[in-house]
Parts: structure tokens; C-alpha cells; sequence
């Protein structure tokens, strides 16, 4: 250390907590009066954190199998195994990407329970994006939509509130061919069936 300013290999082991005690008192005195010096140690103190926070997180790293696929591929490419490697791999991808989600389709309904012949249609095993038009019937704050099927079973309830004087529900579940009913109603407690519409899967 001259004179003036401590030297750079005592404020890299200074920051780095390995300098010798004896040159620890002089520095620590040092760096109580110049500012230069403290400043120095302070980038240097924010270069070694850094240095072992990234040796940390290279420590605590556990590769992927596709890392593994990938760096057997990149380190052995005249091997007969990487050809089957990469193969491998490609079906690992495939395997692991989700399918892409089936659309749901779209339905209005207007008819009012009758021959099954007037009712409209839906594909099976598809979700149902239901539109029910609310013109003319009593105003609720939250409409509950009943899902029943031909034996008169209730398959689920669905709560809903109307907007531009449309009623939207969701129906998720892939529903097998046959007769359903949709009942409406303008309470939680369903007793004020305002309409019912028949819906035909098939």
C-alpha cells in the first residue's frame, strides 16, 4: 500500500474478506478518512457479491433432460447415438406440448320447449358457447341456467348475468348425443322458471 491510497490487491482481498489481520487494521483506518478509497472498495465490494451470487445460482443449476439431450448432441455429433438422441428428443417436445384447445361453438337459443325436431343443434363432445336472449322476459340482478337431460336429471347449475340484454354461458363439459333441456331462471332459489329451450346433441 503506498502513501496515498490503498492498492488494488488489498481492496480485492479486503472485499473479499481474505486479507491478513495485520494489514486489516491500516486499511480499515485508511478507509475512515478517504473517500476516494472507500468508493473503490465499495464497486469492488458490488463486483465480488455479484461474482458469487452468479457462482451460486451455477451451483444450484440442475439441467433439464432436454439440456442433457441437447449438450450429449452438441458434444458427440459423430456419434451413431445422436441421431437417436435427437430423436428423442423431438418426441419429448411433442409429448409434452399441450394439444392445442378445442373451440368452443357458439349457440343461440330461442324456441321454447317443443318437438324435438324444431330444436337446435350442437355437436357432441364439443363445449358450448350459449347465448340466450332475455327481450321480454322479467329482469334479474343474476339469472341461474339449468343443464338437464332427457330423463330429467340435472346435470349442473350456472350462474350469470345478463348484458345488452343477452344472457352468456359457458357450457365446458363434452356432452354425449341427446335431448337436453336449458331452463332459465331469475333467482338463486329457481323458483320462477321464466322459459325453457330444448337443445339437441348429436
Amino acid at each position: 500500500m503506498d502513501s496515498s491510497h490503498i492498492s488494488d490487491e488489498d481492496i480485492e482481498g479486503y472485499s473479499m474478506g481474505k486479507l491478513a489481520q495485520t494489514k486489516m487494521a491500516v486499511v480499515e483506518e485508511h478507509l475512515l478518512m478517504c473517500y476516494h478509497c472507500q468508493e473503490h472498495v465499495q464497486t469492488m465490494d458490488t463486483f465480488v457479491l455479484a461474482a458469487r451470487q452468479g457462482a451460486q445460482r451455477i451451483e444450484s443449476y440442475h439441467p433439464t433432460v432436454w439440456d442433457r439431450l441437447r449438450g450429449f448432441v452438441t458434444f458427440n455429433p459423430g456419434s451413431v447415438w445422436a441421431g437417436g438422441s435427437a430423436l428423442v428428443a423431438i418426441a419429448i417436445i411433442f409429448t409434452m406440448t399441450p394439444a392445442s384447445p378445442v373451440k368452443s361453438q357458439h349457440l343461440e337459443l330461442s324456441t321454447v320447449r317443443g318437438a324435438e325436431t324444431s330444436a337446435p343443434h350442437a355437436n357432441a363432445n364439443t363445449p358450448i358457447d350459449l347465448q340466450l336472449n332475455l327481450t321480454e322476459l322479467p329482469t334479474a340482478t343474476s339469472y341461474i341456467v339449468e343443464l338437464v337431460d332427457a330423463s330429467g336429471k340435472v346435470l349442473r347449475d350456472y350462474s350469470s348475468q345478463a348484458q345488452d340484454s343477452k344472457l352468456r354461458v359457458s357450457i365446458m363439459e363434452r356432452l354425449p348425443a341427446g335431448q337436453y333441456w336449458i331452463r332459465l331462471y331469475g333467482s338463486p332459489a329457481k323458483n320462477d322458471l321464466l322459459r325453457e329451450y330444448a337443445l339437441k346433441i348429436g
